[in-house]
């Protein structure tokens, strides 16, 4: 269908209908053309982007080795305030590689904006979790002014207003009637001095409806126009609530698994700790062992516990205290100790340590009452982590 016929079709319809199909074919799924767009990192973030995604191929949340949790998210920043600050700025899309050096200098007039890419940091997986909980509350909850149910409200009530325009019955008395009826409604659902700039224009329209034209007449199309472009933007702030919802659901419930996952391998290692360790013959004794039956707890040391479920938490504050847990059973390698060091965070912890022999070592030399100890306090900093 081209151009032509599209328009000439368009014309047999009324205004609002149009915005129906407007508005059709943006709920369908029209993209931000990327092409038109240039996408930035500040130099100072650029190593966040070249993390692995957190869970699956969301790039969303993304991990580093300390275990802090990092959250993308983009905002607009002026053409021009680039250009005056491009030596902050690593260049994303275009490709650097396609385009020539001073391309942040001078950015090609065909680009319409620009969209910095700006990881928010979270320290422990519990903020992280609640980070992600308020933007749902905010946008699609069942609060009276939720983002999602602003949108839908303005939708019903330009569809009311705009039966009141077609009705014909627009005197001076029934205009300041529906103007003060707009007026009411935009008060009480905090429409009013809005900053978001999708709820700027839908505000805006909604407060213009009923004025006269430029000619300071008393224009139908005209009204009916401001009303359909209300109708417009509170249609792509649906698109964009639900596109928020899907992105901060999809994140709150990996953080969330996330979190379980860790919480289970932890206390799963505090429970073998008490029943394989403790309750074996050596460590209730106290006494010498064999070395076969040495080797069956190094087995369970080693394997289940230090190299299998405490390797399972990555995320703070639980990645410290399984850290801290792994060494003190097993030791800790010379080539590891710079990393350890700053996810444990706590140098007097740490050189505690590894100035002592591991759990592994004292079993090994039939050290039982110093291992019990060791073991001991293991449990105790999983305990406390847990809490």
């Amino acid at each position: 269908m081209n151009k032509e016929t599209i328009v000439n079709s368009l014309s047999h319809v009324s205004i609002e209908e149009q915005g129906r199909l407007w508005a059709k074919d943006y709920l369908t799924g029209k993209k931000c053309d990327l092409h038109k767009l240039v996408l930035v990192v500040p130099k100072k973030d650029a190593r966040v982007m070249k993390l692995p995604p957190m869970m699956g191929e969301n790039f969303a949340l993304r991990l580093d080795d300390l275990g802090t949790i990092y959250h993308q998210r983009w905002r607009g920043i002026n053409i021009k305030a680039v250009e005056r600050t491009d030596d902050k700025w690593q260049l994303l899309y275009p490709r650097p590689d396609r385009v020539q050096a001073d391309y942040l200098t001078d950015i090609p007039k065909h680009k319409t904006g620009v969209a910095v890419w700006q990881p928010v940091a979270f320290q422990t997986i519990e903020s992280a979790i609640r980070a992600q909980g308020h933007v749902i509350d905010k946008v699609v909850s069942g609060s009276d002014h939720s983002d999602l149910l602003q949108a839908d409200r303005v939708i019903k009530v330009v569809d009311e207003l705009a039966d009141a325009v077609l009705s014909g019955n627009l005197k001076d008395g029934c205009l300041d009637s529906l103007s003060q009826r707009t007026e009411e409604f935009l008060i009480e659902n905090r429409l009013i001095d809005v900053q978001a700039s999708r709820k700027v224009m839908m505000s805006l329209m909604l407060q213009k409806a009923f004025d006269k034209d430029s000619l300071n007449r008393t224009n139908p199309l005209v009204m009916r126009t401001r009303l359909r472009s209300a109708f417009l933007q509170a249609t792509r702030q649906l698109v964009f609530v639900s596109k928020v919802a899907e992105k901060y659901t999809t994140n709150k419930v990996q953080l969330e698994y996330e979190r379980e996952m860790t919480r289970w391998a932890l206390k799963e290692a505090g429970d073998l700790l008490k029943r394989k360790i403790e309750a074996h013959a050596g460590f209730r004794k106290q006494g010498e062992e064999s070395y076969r039956q040495r080797q069956i707890l190094e087995k369970i040391i080693i394997e289940e516990i230090s190299h299998g479920l405490l390797m399972v938490p990555r995320v703070k504050p639980y990645l410290a205290a399984a850290r801290l847990a792994g060494i003190a059973l097993i030791g800790c390698q010379p080539k590891y100790l710079e990393t350890n060091s700053m996810i444990i965070d706590d140098e007097s912890k740490l050189a505690w340590l590894i100035s002592q022999d591991s759990v592994a070592q004292m079993v090994a030399s039939n050290r039982f009452p110093e291992a019990n100890k060791r073991v001991e306090e293991i449990k105790a900093l999983i305990d406390n982590v847990l809490q």
